[in-house]
């Protein structure tokens, strides 16, 4: 896979592309209506992307959150056009403007290209079609320079997005006090080795008198 990462970032809000399709907030639709999906893990959370190809397949993922950018790398079976549906979760990139929904930049080979959308409350539905020698589809987040937007979100909304469980996290690199739990849960430390561990709040106060668990301060 290239690692060259094509970053474009808006430096005036003049700049921004206005929502075009005048579509309403449409309710999620079933992951059946998709043959497969890919998963992207980043440090404290999973995001799943159901996503459906003809004439092609989708070889591999890179998320860039700090740059808002997802690299797909495609190869073709056939010498007809592939065609893509893939559905992005808002809490891993989700373009604004002052109006609403902005638009993606999303570049075939390094050229951009034109794509459908179809917004959802939880996710943004895009279609495209590309001829067949194409190596690399990239969907870009654009943003104001001085107003970058929250890009991959912690937040767990299955099936788009899911906290990992502590001790992934914990390995994958995070510190102790950006470990996050789910909702309900409270994140102690094992005493013998620090182990993070979530509970509920009747469990927590059960175990910290007893010396089991330590509670992590989050200043």
């Amino acid at each position: 896979m290239k690692t060259r990462l094509l970053m474009i970032t808006l430096v005036a809000s003049s700049m921004l592309i206005p929502q075009a399709w005048g579509a309403d907030l449409k309710t999620a639709e079933n992951l059946y209506d998709f043959d497969k999906s890919f998963s992207l893990y980043e440090k404290q959370v999973r995001y799943n992307i159901p996503y459906s190809i003809s004439n092609g397949m989708i070889d591999d993922m890179i998320l860039f959150c700090e740059h808002g950018s997802l690299l797909i790398d495609v190869s073709s079976q056939s010498e007809s056009d592939m065609s893509l549906k893939i559905e992005l979760p808002r809490s891993m990139l989700d373009p604004k403007t002052d109006d609403g929904d902005g638009r993606f930049f999303v570049l075939r080979d390094g050229d951009e290209i034109d794509y459908e959308e179809i917004p959802y409350q939880d996710y943004r539905r895009l279609l495209m079609s590309f001829p067949h020698d194409t190596r690399e589809i990239e969907i870009i987040h654009a943003f104001i320079l001085a107003v970058k937007p929250p890009m991959c979100k912690v937040v767990d909304n299955p099936p788009y997005s899911s906290i990992l469980p502590p001790l992934k996290q914990f390995k994958s690199g995070v510190s102790t006090d950006e470990i996050r739990c789910k909702d309900g849960l409270t994140m102690l430390l094992t005493p013998k080795d620090s182990r993070p561990v979530c509970v509920t709040g009747d469990t927590a106060e059960k175990l910290i008198p007893r010396s089991w668990g330590i509670l992590v301060s989050r200043g």
